[in-house]
C-alpha cells in the first residue's frame, strides 16, 4: 500500500497575511470568481517554485496576495532576490495587497488576459 506524501513547510506562518479581503462581500466575491487559497497550500507552492530559483514570478489573479506573500516570505528566508508580477480585477483588493508587499512588484489593476505578454520564470 502506498504511503501518502508528507511535506513539512519551512515558511514562517507568523508572517502570512490574513486571507480575507476588507471590502468584498460574499456575493461580490462570487461575482468576481474570487476564491481564497489556504496559507498551507500557498506555502508549499512557494517552496516548490523557489526550489527552481526563478528571478520573477507571475500571479495572474492575486486577490488577497496569499501566493505573492508566500513567495516573498520564502524568498527572503532563502536570501533569494525575486521580482513579483501580478494582476487583480478589484482595485481596493489590489491596493491592499500591494501595500503588504516589500519585494519588487509590478502590479496591474484589470484582467490579466488584457496585458501585454511579459517573460517571467514561474506562474
Amino acid at each position: 500500500m502506498k504511503q501518502p506524501l508528507r511535506h513539512t513547510s519551512r515558511v514562517d506562518t507568523n508572517h502570512m497575511p490574513p486571507t480575507t479581503d476588507v471590502d468584498l462581500t460574499d456575493a461580490k466575491r462570487r461575482s468576481l470568481g474570487a476564491f481564497f487559497t489556504p496559507n498551507q497550500a500557498t506555502k508549499l507552492m512557494a517552496e516548490w517554485v523557489l526550489d527552481r530559483r526563478p528571478t520573477s514570478v507571475l500571479e495572474p489573479s492575486f486577490g488577497d496576495g496569499a501566493f505573492l506573500h508566500a513567495i516573498e516570505v520564502e524568498a527572503e528566508r532563502r536570501g533569494h532576490e525575486i521580482r513579483l508580477v501580478g494582476a487583480e480585477l478589484h482595485e481596493s483588493t489590489f491596493l491592499a495587497t500591494k501595500a503588504q508587499l516589500s519585494a519588487p512588484f509590478e502590479g496591474h489593476v484589470g484582467d490579466f488576459l488584457s496585458l501585454e505578454p511579459e517573460s517571467v520564470d514561474a506562474v
